[in-house]
């Protein structure tokens, strides 16, 4: 299974755009490497915080049960992965608290 889903969209009255909505994996993965970030790269916190919460509120509105699903495996991955997933569930909440209430049991 691939892990972007296609879809168009609409730039203006006549113009579409093909998009492509990365799946919850790629959400988890970038909630999870949020807390990794060091260094030169701590600038890219702010994206992946960015493409998740857009990805969650995408999931939000098109499949809830799946977010709820993501969360539960990433949790149920080991304590490195539950600290990481936690980590960056907190790091949301400074972005955006209602999306981050979603990733709460």
């Amino acid at each position: 299974m691939s892990d972007t889903l296609r879809a168009t969209g609409f730039k203006t009255k006549r113009e579409a755009v093909e998009l492509g909505l990365k799946t919850l994996l790629r959400l988890i993965h970038k909630l999870l490497i949020i807390g990794e970030r060091t260094g030169a790269f701590t600038a890219k916190v702010t994206k992946d915080l960015a493409q998740a919460a857009s990805l969650i509120e995408f999931f939000r509105d098109t499949d809830p049960e799946a977010v709820r699903e993501a969360r539960a495996d990433a949790l149920s991955r080991g304590p490195g992965w539950k600290k990481r997933a936690l980590e960056g569930r907190r790091a949301l909440a400074a972005l955006d608290s209602e999306l981050a209430e979603l990733l709460v049991s």
